[in-house]
């Protein structure tokens, strides 16, 4: 994650991915901004968007591409349940 001048706070990253989970479409970082009221500064979102790529939470195409929220908690559990009624 790069060096920033203030690292985003829980709130921040909680922000983030609520707006991500409820839009349910890949977003541009630009319509990521636009959601958030334009409360997060674009250093701090990309880190974020980082963060949330390293756990493997979002597809994110990078700058001038989209984000999707992928991450579904109940998935696993869907896909085992599946599996064994087959």
């Amino acid at each position: 994650m790069p060096q920033l001048a203030a690292n985003p706070t829980l709130a921040t990253v909680s922000k983030v991915q609520d707006v991500l989970e409820d839009a349910g479409e890949p977003l541009s970082r630009y319509e990521l901004h636009k959601r958030l009221g334009g409360s997060v500064n674009y250093p701090v979102l990309d880190a974020i968007l980082d963060y949330f790529a390293e756990l493997k939470v979002v597809v994110d195409e990078g700058a001038g591409g989209k984000v999707l929220w992928i991450h579904a908690p109940g998935a696993r559990k869907l896909f085992e349940s599946s599996r064994r009624v087959a």
